[in-house]
């Protein structure tokens, strides 16, 4: 714990310092304004969407809560209509939801925000940040610039929008259009069908591929799936073997029409490939493709053996929707905040029929599978924010009482364009130092149910405090 504390220490000190100089670097424009560090109240009031917020009650405002920040996020945007133009501050963020070993209650992220920037700019100050984090661990900074990819493609691809770049082989290919029409009843039903080419899959048994006991096919079953459909080409390349005769058979039927447009869409896969279908809702089949992938690349192919597990893959993820659909609350939610900019030529021609294909302008930045850093360019105009707002379903009134003062001041005092990212600094030095958890790089962590075992906490308040704050009577 020691070791990872002062590890910790050297990388905020790195990153403070990178920030602080980052207008000295070379080629900078000259005039540039330097980031300055700035605080942001910790007592604040509830944000309408997210995670639940811890509450403090008001002693001088009876029946009144203060809520725990889950982000500065509208705080140093105030920041950039006042003028700071460049603003960055290692935030402690609180939320109260379920843990698990990247998660605690409350957390650190370093938050950065710069006004007149563009996707890139803000990308390129991620991109000095991640490598300073590398050269404060003294490990070589991944190349730069970062690859990037759209979320779409990550989907498609990976079945994650935090693909683990490590192993870049186990690609899955919508596949749909190749196989649907030829008969084979699970491929003409299903929604979408995705194959995954496995090329070193010679070393994979078919047992491991059958439900419901063979392991490959039980994470499948795991993520939704009904089962795994698997296949192997052979015939140097131009023809199938293993697998179910009905698909194989309904693929080489025609002349093989459908299984020359198959290997067609997988790129000719090399005799001896694995293929794996995921058939059903293109939801579905990214979680099973995402499982599936990663059990291979640890469990049955060795791809994160040796010097592999400590190799860095860097990744951009852009593109992301806009909003996403919310089946308990029956309304399109924003994927991120309510704040994000969308891109522009969608946002021209939306509806509220298509409101879920609108892209967003936002960003994650992923190392090793793990999302370690996300941002946007955000709404910097009152018009575009109330649409935002009403798309989402809140009525006037709602907007005035949750967000008045946000909309008052790009009315009244106008806000540049603005943008930034947060970066997590728990996940960051837990990479760092090769810790499993978050928990063994924060001093005093919470345990799994969010509980402090070193002082206690949290534990019972004195009745006369809670009768100050008129949460009990005075006669209870």
């Amino acid at each position: 714990m020691a070791r990872n504390l002062r590890l910790r220490h050297d990388i905020l000190r790195r990153l403070r310092g990178t920030l602080d100089t980052y207008h000295e670097r070379d080629g900078c424009e000259a005039g540039v304004a330097p980031f300055v560090e700035v605080e942001t109240p910790t007592l604040t009031r509830a944000t309408p969407e997210g995670a639940r917020d811890y509450l403090v009650p008001s002693r001088v405002s009876p029946g009144s809560w203060f809520a725990l920040p889950q982000s500065p996020q509208l705080f140093k945007q105030m920041l950039m209509v006042g003028g700071m133009e460049r603003y960055y501050q290692v935030a402690r963020c609180y939320r109260d939801e379920d843990l698990r070993s990247d998660r605690q209650p409350e957390f650190t992220q370093l938050d950065v925000e710069l006004s007149f920037a563009t996707q890139d700019d803000v990308m390129d100050v991620g991109e000095a940040l991640l490598c300073a984090t590398f050269e404060a661990a003294g490990r070589e900074a991944p190349p730069r610039p970062f690859a990037r990819m759209t979320f779409e493609q990550a989907m498609e691809r990976y079945g994650s929008d935090k693909p683990d770049m490590r192993y870049t082989g186990l690609v899955s290919y919508d596949v749909t259009a190749a196989v649907k029409g030829r008969g084979f009843k699970l491929f003409d039903e299903s929604k979408e069908v995705r194959c995954m080419v496995v090329e070193e899959g010679k070393s994979i048994s078919n047992s491991k591929l059958k439900a419901p006991k063979g392991a490959v096919a039980a994470e499948a079953v795991a993520a939704g799936a009904g089962g795994l459909l698997f296949t192997r080409v052979c015939g140097g390349g131009e023809a199938l073997e293993q697998g179910p005769a009905p698909a194989r058979e309904a693929l080489e039927a025609d002349d093989g029409a459908g299984l020359k447009a198959l290997l067609s869409a997988l790129g000719s896969p090399a005799d001896g490939s694995l293929l794996l279908f995921f058939c059903g809702p293109p939801a579905q089949n990214s979680k099973c493709v995402d499982r599936v992938r990663r059990y291979l690349a640890s469990s049955e192919l060795g791809l994160l053996d040796g010097d592999a597990a400590s190799e860095a893959a860097v990744l951009w993820v852009t593109d992301f929707p806009l909003v996403e659909y919310d089946e308990e609350l029956g309304r399109s939610v924003a994927l991120h905040h309510p704040f994000t900019c969308p891109n522009m030529d969608d946002w021209a021609t939306k509806s509220s029929a298509n409101l879920e294909d609108v892209r967003s302008q936002a960003y994650d930045l992923v190392l090793n599978g793990v999302e370690v850093g996300g941002g946007s360019i955000r709404i910097h105009r009152e018009e575009m924010q109330r649409e935002m707002l009403a798309a989402l379903g809140f009525t006037d009134a709602e907007m005035e009482e949750q967000f008045g003062f946000l909309l008052e001041s790009l009315r009244d005092y106008g806000a540049p364009p603005h943008g930034g990212l947060a970066m997590g600094v728990d996940r960051l030095v837990a990479i760092m130092g090769g810790c499993d958890s978050i928990r063994s790089v924060i001093a005093f962590p919470k345990t799994a149910q969010a509980s402090d075992i070193f002082v206690g906490a949290p534990g019972p308040a004195d009745p006369k405090q809670l009768t100050e704050l008129k949460l009990i009577s005075k006669h209870e």
